[in-house]
């Protein structure tokens, strides 16, 4: 309590009011002292005092919840305590990610300048990014001048060539490996684009042809089998990351779906209708049929293996009996 009353007495004492009931405050000077209000219209400033009406006390609360009685202070204090109490746990968190925030940029920045990039803010408040030109660094050489006196010059001669040997076959080696699997890889694609045609021509169902946004415009396209189809495909032909194992994968996958699904492929469906068609033109009546003797020919009708087994003779006679008959 005798903290509240000092504060209580400084709170007074800045007021210019005293405890004590007609005291000598410090903030309003006494009457008749000559510097109170400046003076009005007409009045100059000799003389001894410069008159005026006194200040107006602002009234409680003009200029803040001002306490008048110590039950005023202690009640604006125990106010103040509250309020404090209850924002600072707000303040600790914020202050927590504003260290944090500075913390992450001060990293952020720290990376991007290793990196060879700086922050580089402008008039406005906005940051641009900018490419440091850092200075190649001079390359150290481990072989210095100390090991080559270890060594005679014809030594370290041979050393050269053999070091530059074993680069030179190294590399040799390097470049046949690269090639090597860069053939594998163009073979490999190779076979998958004939294999998808394959596939294509049998079940054009597949075919999404794809546009920009990786919608299919194919009106044909089914979507389920597709799936069934791209999903077997990574279970049986595919390693771990999803990569073909075997070009043929996908064509595989879409013969076994369409046998379990019972989907005929295209290109079957058209041979049969080809075969039908083929199979009623051979079904054409030819001509009458011939006896066995030469020359005679029977009436009726002769197919087309019957008619290839006379002889040009009999073709002639047979052709002439036809268009006769016509």
């Amino acid at each position: 309590m005798w903290f509240l009353k000092w504060i209580y007495q400084i709170l007074l004492d800045e007021q210019g009011d005293s405890p004590a009931a007609g005291g000598a405050g410090q903030g309003e000077p006494p009457a008749g002292s000559g510097q109170g209000e400046p003076p009005g219209a007409g009045e100059g400033e000799g003389g001894g005092g410069q008159g005026g009406e006194p200040p107006a006390t602002p009234a409680f609360g003009d200029f803040g919840d001002t306490p008048k009685t110590l039950e005023e202070a202690t009640a604006l204090l125990e106010n103040i305590y509250g309020e404090h109490t209850k924002l600072k746990p707000e303040f600790e968190t914020l202050k927590g990610k504003t260290t944090a925030t500075e913390r992450n940029l001060a990293l952020t920045r720290k990376a991007l300048e290793g990196a060879g990039i700086r922050v580089v803010p402008d008039e406005e408040g906005n940051v641009r990014l900018e490419v440091v030109n850092q200075p190649a660094q001079e390359k150290k050489m481990r072989f210095s001048d100390a090991h080559k006196q270890l060594f005679d010059e014809k030594v370290l001669e041979a050393l050269r060539y053999l070091i530059q040997d074993e680069f030179d076959g190294g590399f040799d080696t390097r470049e046949k490996t690269r090639m090597e699997g860069a053939r594998k890889l163009q073979m490999f694609n190779n076979f998958y684009d004939q294999a998808a045609d394959l596939m294509f021509s049998h079940f054009p169902q597949l075919n999404g042809n794809w546009d920009a946004k990786g919608n299919s415009t194919n009106q044909t396209f089914d979507k389920a089998f597709h799936d069934k189809v791209m999903e077997r495909a990574r279970e049986k032909y595919c390693d771990p990351r999803g990569r073909l194992t075997n070009p043929q994968g996908e064509l595989l996958a879409a013969l076994e779906i369409a046998k379990e699904l019972g989907i005929t492929a295209q290109i079957v469906n058209q041979a049969k209708a080809e075969g039908f068609q083929q199979g009623q033109a051979g079904k054409k009546i030819l001509g009458p049929v011939v006896s066995g003797k030469k020359g005679a020919v029977k009436t009726g009708k002769l197919s087309f293996d019957e008619y290839q087994k006379l002889s040009p003779e009999e073709k002639v006679e047979y052709d002439k009996k036809q268009v006769g008959a016509t």
